[in-house]
């Protein structure tokens, strides 16, 4: 918590500094109007979302309807900003476990586009915020979380648009969110599925496979690691007893080289 405390304390400090687009050429901060994080419209004067004329938008994949994730897999993001009649746009972007503040869920990767600094946000630098079409476009890569801590991660953008000044006034800031629910099967889970079959006995699993595993874990829905009892692999598979106080929604993870296979269970 003090962490989180010194980390907004340092940017509302240092945002009277950097409260233009112009001056913030170089990039935004982390911050994107997720719940409890603030949102641009703190120094860039104006309230958020303030009318019909811009907007910012995410797809996912080349599209926006998009409503899974699963783990460690790779996607191409692209971030529509549009106004007519302006031309000097900034973004940032950043994603979030549910309930969770100040800590991003997975890791980004360029595209090849120029214009654009990725940290542990992505935003524009000094090359990527002009535009004489009333719209720009921004294009990176999120990896999602090897082993996330929740089911659901949301993904937010937030956009500065400027007019021809140096003042805050007359920008506006715009926002959009996807959410993204943790998908009962993984990339790759159709290869390995084939050679997997799950038997279920209360709380007594049984994985018949004649492959041999790199890696079974049964974790909570927000990633925390359930302990088990009597595992055992054999020539058909491997058998899992789980304590008996645990019930409800888990997740199964399979490894199998750079293979995963996430199947979500219920304990009764």
């Amino acid at each position: 918590m003090k962490k989180h405390i010194l980390k907004l304390m340092f940017i509302l400090s240092v945002a009277p500094i950097f409260y233009t687009l112009n001056a913030t050429s170089s990039g935004g901060f982390d911050i994107t109007a997720s719940p409890g994080e603030g949102a641009c419209n703190s120094c860039h004067i104006g309230n958020l979302n303030p009318d019909n004329l811009g907007s910012i938008s995410i797809t996912v994949n080349g599209t926006s309807n998009v409503n899974s994730f699963t783990p460690n897999g790779l996607y191409d993001i692209e971030i529509t900003s549009t106004h007519s009649g302006i031309n000097k746009f900034g973004f940032s972007f950043n994603t979030r476990y549910r309930g969770i503040t100040f800590e991003n869920a997975g890791t980004f990767e360029s595209a090849g586009q120029s214009g654009i600094t990725i940290k542990e946000y992505v935003t524009h630098n000094a090359t990527g915020i002009w535009s004489n079409t009333g719209t720009k476009k921004w294009r990176f890569k999120w990896r999602a979380p090897q082993n996330p801590k929740k089911d659901i991660i949301t993904l937010y953008a937030i956009g500065v648009m400027g007019d021809t000044d140096s003042t805050t006034r007359g920008e506006k800031v715009y926002n959009d969110s996807i959410n993204l629910v943790l998908s009962t099967t993984s990339v790759k889970e159709e290869s390995i599925s084939k050679m997997i079959e799950l038997k279920q006995n209360g709380n007594n699993l049984i994985i018949e496979t004649k492959l041999d595993l790199n890696k079974i874990k049964i974790a909570s829905i927000d990633g925390k690691s359930v302990p088990t009892i009597n595992s055992e692999k054999s020539a058909n598979g491997y058998s899992l007893t789980i304590p008996e106080n645990y019930h409800g929604i888990f997740l199964l993870y399979i490894e199998k080289n750079n293979e995963n296979y996430v199947k979500k269970i219920f304990l009764p």
